[in-house]
């Protein structure tokens, strides 16, 4: 699947499996954050989605210690009947989402470490 560049007002599709149900929700960028040691966005859902929240994505650097952090900050509330009943499972399943988008992100790294000359910046 190849990725858009994030922009406010993007539509995110988000595909997830449940118990062998593939669900489909939909998000919107809705603020980017862009500065010297820092880059990431921010999507909301939309009416159509199952919970109601924002969630951000977030890369630091700081130059001081040259360490890169990858953060996840996100809020939710059910916004269906069935996300209400299902409260534990849905929790379980934005905590999977974290686990799936911090090994992806290693990943990319990973990769783009490899390369590079000496594991450096590409």
């Amino acid at each position: 699947v190849e990725a858009s560049v994030p922009q406010v007002g993007l539509l995110v599709p988000v595909a997830a499996r449940v118990s062998g149900i593939w669900t489909l929700n939909y998000c919107r960028v809705v603020y980017l954050v862009e500065d010297a040691n820092c880059w990431g966005f921010a999507y909301g859902t939309t009416t159509v989605h199952a919970e109601r929240g924002e969630e951000r994505f977030l890369v630091r650097y700081d130059p001081l210690t040259e360490e890169v952090t990858y953060e996840i900050l996100a809020f939710s509330q059910p916004n269906h009947w069935l996300t209400r009943a299902l409260y534990p499972v849905t929790r379980q399943l934005q905590q999977r989402f974290a686990r799936h988008s911090l090994a992806r992100m290693r990943a990319v790294v990973g990769a783009l470490q490899s390369n590079t000359d000496g594991g450096g910046r590409p």
